[in-house]
Parts: structure tokens; C-alpha cells; sequence
């Protein structure tokens, strides 16, 4: 307020902040117009992008190969081959992992059954069994080899004594 024609304090403090305001803000001298919602020009909006559906994807065991069996496969014919038979030592070769058994039959008609054996890395199957004395002549030793389900047997005759 005024005392005595001079400002107080506080109106003086009212001018100042008012002189610090730009005078466009006041609106007195032609301030540029505040654009309003309705002056902004419609824009195009381009259309909602349309959804994709998901796809399906494979099941997990399709994209996985068959197992593969242990070990090597087999031909379409399984063949083995006697090596050596002699009194007291028979060996076979076979592929790895075959199960051979042999049967040894000597010239007085006596027969031997030997243990199966399973073939290693060396593809061998090998006997030796006890020489008791036995009647010259010709023996005769067997052998049936197995792998996977497929089977071979072949006999090969060696002498005693002779």
C-alpha cells in the first residue's frame, strides 16, 4: 500500500516480480496465440499392424537322430574263421564283441565242451584246455560265433598223435 504516495515494501516487491515477466506473457502486447487442441491438423494414423499367429513348432525328439547301437554293425551275413586248431589250442577270429563257443570231438568219440568266449579289440577268441593221451587220429573242432542276433558255425578236423 501507499504511504504518503510512496510504494511499501510489499507493492514494491509486486512491481519487481512484474517487471521481470516478459510482457507477451501479460498479453499486452499482441502475444502470439497458444495453440489449442483443435488447431493441431488431424494426422493419418496408419492401421494397427494385424497380429501373427504363433506357428507350431517341431516336437523335440523329430529334430533328434535313432540312437545308434554300441559298437560296430554287423554285416547282412555274419562270418567268422577257425584260425588255428591243434591238440590242447583252438582260436577263432570274429568282430568285436561276438560270443563264440566250441566243441572239441576226438578220434575214441570223446567229446570237450570249452568255455564261451567273448571277442575284444583283437577279434580273437582263444582256448587252450589239457592234453591228456588220447588215440591217434583225426579230431574235430566246432565253433559257433554270435553277434546281434545273427549266428555262424564252422568245423574244421586236425590230427592227434600223428
Amino acid at each position: 500500500m501507499r504511504r504518503g504516495g510512496v510504494p511499501t515494501a510489499g507493492a514494491a516487491a509486486i512491481l519487481g516480480v512484474l517487471a521481470l515477466l516478459p510482457m507477451s506473457a501479460c498479453g499486452i502486447f499482441g502475444s502470439t496465440p497458444t495453440p489449442r487442441f483443435t488447431d493441431v491438423p488431424s494426422a493419418t494414423l496408419a492401421p494397427p499392424p494385424t497380429p501373427v499367429p504363433p506357428t507350431a513348432l517341431p516336437s523335440p525328439t523329430a529334430a533328434l537322430p535313432s540312437p545308434t547301437p554300441a559298437g560296430p554293425t554287423p554285416p547282412a551275413v555274419y562270418t567268422f574263421s577257425i584260425v588255428s586248431a591243434e591238440y590242447g589250442y583252438f582260436l577263432v577270429r570274429a568282430a568285436i564283441g561276438s560270443s563264440c563257443s566250441a566243441t572239441l570231438t576226438f578220434p575214441d568219440g570223446t567229446s570237450l565242451k570249452l568255455p564261451p568266449k567273448t571277442t575284444a579289440a583283437d577279434e580273437k577268441a582263444e582256448w587252450r584246455y589239457p592234453q591228456p593221451p588220447r588215440p591217434t587220429g583225426i579230431a574235430h573242432a566246432a565253433a559257433v560265433c554270435t553277434l546281434r542276433g545273427k549266428s555262424d558255425a564252422e568245423g574244421i578236423d586236425f590230427g592227434i598223435g600223428s
